[in-house]
């Protein structure tokens, strides 16, 4: 079974997909911010960090080179319901997949069974 954290500073919208994603027979955390979302990765072990980009004080896109540095194995998807094109210079070079808002619970799940590879979903 994949671990995955979820990070929202929407709370509603991360457990509503937590939910979801439990559903599917994935363990799911959930983290609100980015720093608790680092005190999260400092005590488990996760196969997927998915991470809103547009949060307070530091956006998923930080949050996901603190990852990536840190925890090399972990697979990051991004969510975002604004325009990525607006990130793309930030995102670039990230070891991370894009997927925007709203979305289908089976369009992320495809994500998080390929772990990985370079996709966009829109």
């Amino acid at each position: 079974m994949k671990r995955l954290l979820v990070v929202d500073d929407n709370s509603n919208f991360s457990f509503s997909l937590s939910i979801g994603l439990k559903r599917k027979c994935y363990h799911v955390d959930i983290a609100n911010d980015a720093f608790e979302a680092i005190d999260c990765l400092q005590h488990n072990r996760y196969d997927v960090l998915i991470a809103d980009i547009r949060m307070p004080k530091l956006n998923g896109i930080g949050l996901s080179r603190i990852a990536s540095h840190f925890y090399p194995g972990i697979a990051i998807i991004l969510m975002s319901a604004y325009d990525f094109k607006e990130f793309e210079e930030q995102i670039n070079g990230l070891p991370a997949v894009r997927i925007a808002k709203p979305f289908q619970l089976s369009q992320l799940t495809a994500l998080i069974e390929k772990s990985g590879q370079d996709a966009v979903i829109h």
